[in-house]
């Protein structure tokens, strides 16, 4: 390289930098001292910082393995049944597998973004849009009684697929989290609209801003109705709970992702209660360590517990009016590795509909101690056992009523690492090794 061009680019680059640093320097000035725009570069900032976190998102969702595939301590006291665990493999391709408790791949497809969507950008969040494999990471999979599979591109689409693979329909509809069937044979979603700039259509709530909203779709795929959270939370006058991120004193204005939808469930027509209905809508909102049932027809506020878990995913209601919530009571300490901070741990808690109290449900100790900074899955099987997913320690386990660890799986990348573990189902006891092999022989290829 010639001292010229050395010099030209020595000149652009002490000119980015420079940039760079006025940026700095003016955001640190302008959060400090509360200007205007200081918000909006706070909130730049996160999200730049959540767009490399997503980028890095196979990396930073593995950890250091302990060289166990499988452990299974009591096989006489499983719930019966397959399970279906979904995550990140080794391809750094996402899957979905069926397999019996040791282990052994009954059914197995590997849903890839690329495959399904191609190239295709319009209609879809631009800053969300995946630049390369594995794309978009799982994150709600459930299974119809026909073998179909239900499942989200993480804020980018729900679909239906063939247990072959063969895409059924597809919607650009920005599903996330969770993926729901209700005894009426609809899909409940949740559903990302960023607004990016501009009137948000909300007191108090400044663009850019995630508007979570609950979507109820047809098993044809069309959309019978988007419910935005915001609009729910409005008009039961919790505006406690939609501007609990304010931090001054004299205004309540919001910004970002201010509540974070993260599960619904529909109460079932089966389940006794003296406190809900069949149909009743349970919303888990993670930002606020908000949940929340409302009626279906106005959605009116039948319950709501704040404050009782920290960061919480996957509300379930359970019989006599409880409702287990998956507390991932985050209190990790920014730059620390997880290994370093012993109180980390995640725990089920279970709330009482009824008197308004709760308790720890299961927490575990030793090789059933767990803890997921986020997301996170739980099941409670017929026998009275639970499934739990770690995610980011890419593991499912099974536990019996009394607490003991009977039985758990990790997600292998390799030699040295655990890989994401988005989901985690005890099948019916119908859909067995000849259930999958039946499709599977129907399969083109």
């Amino acid at each position: 390289m010639s001292e010229k061009p050395r010099k030209n680019y020595a000149r652009k680059l002490l000119g980015v930098v420079v940039v760079l640093l006025a940026g700095i320097v003016y955001g640190h000035f302008a959060t400090v001292n509360e200007w205007p725009i200081s918000k909006r570069l706070e909130f730049i900032r996160s999200s730049f910082t959540d767009v490399i976190a997503d980028t890095q998102r196979p990396i930073l969702m593995s950890i250091p393995s302990r060289g166990i595939t499988l452990e299974n301590f009591a096989p006489e006291s499983l719930a019966p049944g397959l399970v279906m665990p979904a995550g990140l493999g080794p391809d750094s391709r996402n899957f979905i597998r069926v397999v019996d408790r040791d282990g052994t791949i009954i059914h197995e497809w590997k849903p890839a973004w690329f495959d399904i969507w191609g190239k295709e950008k319009d209609g879809f969040d631009p800053v969300r849009l995946p630049q390369g494999d594995p794309g978009a990471v799982l994150h709600g999979v459930e299974i119809l009684p026909n073998g179909d599979f239900l499942l989200n591109f993480e804020h980018l689409s729900t679909l239906r697929a063939s247990p072959c693979g063969d895409v059924i329909w597809k919607l650009k509809n920005q599903g996330h989290h969770f993926v729901h069937v209700a005894d009426d044979n609809t899909i409940w979603v949740g559903s990302d609209r960023t607004i990016p700039s501009g009137e948000t259509g909300y007191r108090n709530h400044v663009a850019p801003l995630n508007s979570w909203a609950i979507q109820q779709l047809s098993m044809d795929g069309e959309i019978i109705q988007t419910v935005e959270v915001i609009d729910i939370l409005e008009k039961n006058d919790l505006l406690g709970l939609l501007h609990m991120s304010a931090l001054e004193d004299e205004t309540t204005v919001v910004t970002g992702d201010t509540i974070h939808l993260n599960d619904v469930e529909i109460f079932p027509q089966n389940m006794d209660s003296q406190v809900f209905s069949p149909g009743d809508i349970m919303i888990s909102l993670r930002n606020i360590n908000t949940v929340i049932v409302v009626d279906p027809v106005e959605f009116k506020v039948k319950f709501q517990a704040t404050g009782n878990f920290l960061r919480q995913h996957d509300a379930d209601f359970a019989p006599g009016d409880k409702i287990l919530v998956y507390d991932n009571r985050n209190m990790s300490l920014l730059g620390e590795p997880y290994a370093s901070q012993e109180w980390l741990q995640s725990r089920i808690v279970e709330l009482d509909a009824r008197t308004g109290t709760s308790r720890v449900a299961f927490q575990g100790d030793g090789k059933s101690r767990f803890y997921s900074v986020i997301m996170g899955r739980q099941q409670l099987l017929e026998n009275g056992n639970l499934m739990i997913v770690s995610p980011v320690e890419g593991r499912a386990m099974e536990v019996s009523p009394e607490g003991h660890l009977l039985w758990q799986i990790f997600n292998v990348l390799d030699e040295n690492y655990y890989g994401l573990m988005s989901e985690a189902h005890v099948l019916p006891q119908f859909m067995d090794k000849e259930f999958f092999e039946s499709h599977r022989a129907n399969c083109t290829n």
